[in-house]
């Protein structure tokens, strides 16, 4: 804006600028004032109150709606998280636990077979390959003597390689091949062409 001003009794005319303050913005109110009555004569030219009021009201509802449906969602949605947030954690919790169990396991098994395998505890390695036997026994009692048999030779088989692994295997090499004997024995005393012990190395059994 440019003010003229007068200087001096000479009459010098010049222009200063001048600052005026700024006019405030101000926010729109919660609630749209509708605008009073009109004759045709007062309408404005350049502005449409009325078509601005109803535009308005128009957005107010719209935003409304927007934030009934947001409240009505804001609820489920949360206890939904909350109850998956749980259960994460719970499984969490759960899967570090089987973690700590099963690497406790692991440790106290490693120390067992450790400790039933030194030296120094024969009568305790004896002891356990004999209460492995007595386990198997037990658990075929429901069955004849075949099974208590076969039961009693498996877990004693079993606990012997836990507490004697070297010994274990080579009974296991010599009775394989003691069977293996009888078997050549059994097959060609049943064909008739019968062989000594001695010679039952020297032949095998034949592929039927």
């Amino acid at each position: 804006m440019l003010r003229k001003v007068v200087l001096g009794s000479v009459g010098v005319a010049t222009l200063i600028p001048v600052v005026g303050a700024a006019t405030p913005i101000k926010d729109d109110p919660p609630n749209p004032q509708k605008p009073p009555l009109m004759k045709p004569s007062d309408l404005p030219i350049y502005e449409t109150p009325h078509a601005d009021y109803v535009e308005k009201l128009k957005s107010k509802g719209k935003s409304d709606e927007v934030g009934y449906v947001r409240s009505m969602l804001l609820a489920p949605v949360r206890v939904v998280r909350e109850q998956v947030q749980i259960i994460v954690d719970h499984t969490d919790r759960a899967k570090h636990s089987i973690q700590d169990q099963y690497t406790e396991l692991q440790d106290k098994t490693g120390w067992i077979f450790k400790y039933l395998r030194e030296e120094d505890n024969k009568q305790v390695r004896y002891g356990a390959v004999a209460m492995g036997g007595l386990t198997g026994f037990i658990f075929g009692l429901r069955g004849g003597i075949i099974r208590r048999v076969f039961y009693a030779s498996a877990t004693t088989t079993a606990m012997g390689y836990v507490c004697f692994p070297e010994e274990t295997k080579d009974i296991m090499k010599s009775n394989s091949a003691l069977a293996k004997q009888y078997v050549n024995i059994a097959y060609n005393f049943l064909y008739g062409d019968y062989i000594t012990k001695d010679e039952v190395d020297e032949h095998s059994v034949p592929a039927p």
